[in-house]
């Protein structure tokens, strides 16, 4: 479904990231995960083609540079990590999720106010619809633009430190969700920097390294490779066996 192949991205002459491949299909939990400046951020980017790369990125075989704004709200979905608050109410800020799905009319039919009311339900949202954004907690405002997000309904979200300003009650609730959005064959593309919450959830970890794509592997394969781990993001970590832990892998060496 989307797919990188040899991506380079630069800024002002400096290399951020180069020669990244990789491909992401249906049903997937992907996380990327490196130090401060590995470039994480840079590279969703990238994938929603709003930042300048040399190489392919490929949207369902298609170069996504060739597609309008339109056709790729059809198919692709994204939540950065700085959101604002606009002076709207959650319930409208949630609809517009909806407007690259509207027909001529641009009116939001019975099956898009189902679709709003099932993404307000799924994040918790539902008592917040009326509140203005401006009021809400920064934890608050990020759900509700993750509620924005599923009503747009892409089939790939990507979505840049979802956890940020989250309790820890909303943070497992939202993983909990993404792992419901995977089952039902969603491709879900994630930055985070809690690595015992990124191995136990992921279905691959993407760590980025020294400008590159340094390791794609599943958790238990990756968590293996003690050296790579500790060179590339300074600590280290292993597996618990514990079906009471929420997360089943733990920090287990630090600089």
């Amino acid at each position: 479904m989307l797919t990188l192949k040899n991506v380079t991205i630069a800024y002002d002459g400096q290399t951020i990231l180069k020669d990244i491949s990789a491909s992401f299909d249906q049903g997937s939990l992907i996380i990327i995960v490196g130090r401060n400046g590995a470039g994480k951020s840079t590279l969703l980017k990238a994938m929603t083609g709003f930042v300048d790369s040399e190489g392919e990125i490929l949207l369902n075989n298609m170069p996504i540079h060739q597609l309008s704004h339109q056709e790729r709200a059809m198919t692709l979905g994204y939540l950065p990590q700085i959101v604002k608050a606009p002076e709207m109410s959650v319930g409208t800020l949630v609809a517009h999720g909806r407007f690259s799905r509207l027909g001529f009319s641009k009116k939001l039919s019975a099956a898009d106010r189902q679709k709003i009311d099932e993404a307000l339900r799924l994040t918790e949202m539902t008592d917040y619809r009326q509140r203005s954004l401006p009021t809400l907690s920064g934890g608050e405002l990020k759900k509700a633009y993750c509620a924005m997000l599923m009503a747009q309904d892409p089939d790939i979200m990507l979505l840049d430190e979802p956890t940020a300003f989250l309790d820890v009650t909303a943070t497992l609730s939202l993983m909990s969700l993404l792992k419901k959005l995977v089952e039902r064959g969603k491709c879900i593309i994630m930055t985070c920097h809690d690595l015992p919450q990124a191995f136990s959830y992921a279905d691959r970890i993407i760590l980025l390294h020294d400008r590159t794509l340094t390791a794609d592997e599943a958790p238990d394969v990756l968590v293996n490779n003690q050296k790579l781990l500790k060179e590339a993001t300074g600590v280290t970590l292993k597996h618990i066996d514990d079906p009471d832990a929420y997360y089943h892998y733990i920090l287990t060496d630090h600089n």
